[in-house]
C-alpha cells in the first residue's frame, strides 16, 4: 500500500464500505491511526510518530504483543527499526 510518507491516516473497518471526509467517525471503525505531525485527524491527543525508511510505527503491549489500544495513538505507538512480518511469521492473538 503506497502512503504518505510525513503524514496521513489508516482506518481498518468491519465493512468494504469508503469512507469519506477528513476525520471519519463510524460504528463500522475498528481502529483508526494518525500518523505524523501535521496529521488532521487521530485517536487521543495526538497522532502517532512519523515513520521513516528505517522506522516503522508499532503498537505496544505486553512483550510486544502490540495489543495495546487505548483510543490515544500517541502513547499507544513508538517508532522502531522496521521489523517485516508475513504469513510465516508467529501470529500473536490480543484478549
Amino acid at each position: 500500500i503506497s502512503m504518505a510518507a510525513g503524514a496521513g491516516k489508516v482506518a481498518l473497518l468491519n465493512v468494504t464500505t469508503m469512507l469519506s471526509g477528513a476525520c471519519p467517525s463510524s460504528a463500522n471503525i475498528v481502529d483508526f491511526a494518525g500518523y505524523g505531525t501535521t496529521a488532521n485527524c487521530f485517536e487521543g491527543a495526538g497522532p502517532t510518530p512519523v515513520p521513516t525508511t528505517t522506522n516503522s510505527v508499532i503498537r505496544g503491549g505486553v512483550a510486544g504483543s502490540g495489543c495495546t489500544d487505548t483510543n490515544n495513538n500517541n502513547t499507544d505507538f513508538t517508532a522502531a527499526a522496521v521489523t517485516p512480518h508475513n504469513s510465516a511469521s508467529p501470529t500473536h492473538s490480543c484478549p
